[in-house]
């Protein structure tokens, strides 16, 4: 009887214990020379928009059970890392941030790296680098994670910080970078290298030594984006081997990921990023939509699907394309109905947008090797500053058919056919039925056989 009660007080006294266990973590911070009225606290995909006073300052409070990375934005993005029970303080301007309080030490680094990942990755040319042959990427992939690594070894070796946590959840974050740039080359190449290379026998070697039964690494930015690449480059090279339509290509996706991904977290996480990405390509329809419902997600997910389901379900191919009514460059209104009888291809693209600059040279080449067909080269600007525009069209010599929206990214235009970024391209048939909603790039060589296809 004594020893059933001493057994019974020890389990109260570890019920006790675990009760007290301080979970909540608080930010306190002030901002000084921005006029702010919110700041946005980001963690674990989660975003909460945190009030800030009159006199600047913030205080945001969260439950728990482990460290977690979080970001601070504003005018700015700053990387922070936080565990249970912690008190942190700040000080933020424009660019620069002061802490203070639990785990400053930890915060400090991460600004230091921050600062040193755009340095180094700034050299990081995508025409320079995916024009390299496959074991010349590899080798500039380990060169610029090397140079990644530096601050990260040397606070090590100094001993700067003893938190083993955190220096191996930063281990993981390099060296899931390097996965993730690894897993995009032969998607990427094509682009710039204007030819399909296949992947040597030993490639791949990396995936050996990637964690797919660990959820817990699903907190990392840089596992996330390598499990979704990973996929995404596995799909494309069964593509050559099997070229497929767009529907078959989703299903093969999901596939993949049900094949390669054994722990369940991870597998609902990579399949949901895919049915995501491929409602943004349009690339879905009603029983791909069914089958995710029943099998993957979760219910909020569901819903969240569902919702952008129903505003692109009038974009999907064979459906009558919503009509525009654009101003060119003469200020003269041009309709989308006016090009009936002639194959469309529309051309969206932001001054603002690298990757848009970068295609109207083939841009320009497209409308040149089909200039005496019925095909109708439409270039449509997403910029709010005509004169901008107009300065763009000169410096790209651009001609032809020149539109741009007066409100840009507040049109109905970019309302009606649900553009979320840029470049974004077009193709609509002769009838004024959709073709693509998302169709290849100028640079493609898919491009070029849908346009014959459809002359």
């Amino acid at each position: 009887m004594l020893k059933n009660s001493f057994i019974l007080l020890l389990l109260v006294l570890i019920i006790s214990c675990n009760q007290q266990k301080v979970t909540t973590f608080t930010i306190k911070g002030s901002l000084t020379g921005v006029s702010e009225d919110t700041i946005q606290i980001t963690i674990c995909d989660k975003n909460y928009s945190v009030a800030v006073n009159k006199d600047g300052n913030f205080e945001f409070s969260k439950d728990i059970e482990e460290p977690e990375y979080y970001t601070i934005s504003f005018e700015n993005e700053f990387p922070l890392y936080v565990s249970p029970g912690d008190i942190q303080n700040f000080e933020l301007s424009e660019d620069t941030i002061i802490i203070s309080g639990n785990g400053k030490t930890i915060n400090q680094y991460l600004q230091i790296q921050k600062k040193h990942f755009n340095t180094v990755m700034s050299g990081f040319e995508d025409e320079k680098i995916f024009s390299l042959s496959e074991d010349n990427f590899i080798q500039a992939v380990d060169s610029f994670m090397t140079e990644l690594s530096k601050p990260l070894q040397q606070t090590i070796g100094e001993g700067i910080i003893a938190n083993r946590l955190f220096i191996e959840s930063e281990k993981n974050r390099i060296k899931y970078h390097r996965y993730d740039l690894l897993a995009t080359y032969h998607r990427y190449s094509p682009s710039f290298t204007q030819k399909t290379t296949l992947p040597g026998s030993d490639y791949f070697k990396f995936i050996d030594s990637a964690d797919f039964n660990n959820h817990k690494l699903l907190k990392l930015n840089e596992y996330k984006e390598f499990i979704v690449s990973y996929v995404l480059e596995l799909s494309f090279i069964e593509s050559i081997y099997k070229p497929s339509s767009p529907l078959n290509k989703t299903k093969s996706m999901i596939e993949i990921a049900e094949n390669k991904f054994p722990e369940q977290h991870i597998k609902d996480f990579v399949i949901a990023k895919i049915i995501e990405r491929q409602l943004n390509s349009f690339e879905v329809n009603d029983s791909t939509i069914l089958v995710y419902k029943h099998k993957y997600a979760n219910i909020q997910t569901i819903s969240d699907v569902l919702l952008k389901y129903e505003k692109i379900k009038p974009l999907l191919i064979g459906n009558k394309a919503p009509d525009f009514v654009i101003k060119n460059t003469k200020g003269e209104r041009v309709s989308l109905s006016n090009f009936l009888g002639k194959t469309v291809y529309i051309d969206v693209w932001s001054p603002f947008c690298a990757p848009c600059l970068h295609e109207i040279p083939n841009y320009i080449k497209l409308q040149n090797e089909f200039k005496n067909s019925k095909i109708a080269f439409l270039s449509i600007c997403l910029d709010n500053s005509e004169k901008r525009w107009n300065e763009y069209v000169e410096k790209y010599n651009l001609k032809g058919i020149l539109l741009r929206p007066e409100n840009g990214w507040n049109s109905e235009f970019v309302s009606e056919y649900q553009i979320q970024s840029v470049p974004c391209c077009i193709l609509i048939d002769k009838n004024g039925n959709l073709i693509s909603a998302r169709a290849p790039l100028p640079g493609s060589s898919v491009l070029r056989e849908l346009l014959k296809k459809n002359l």
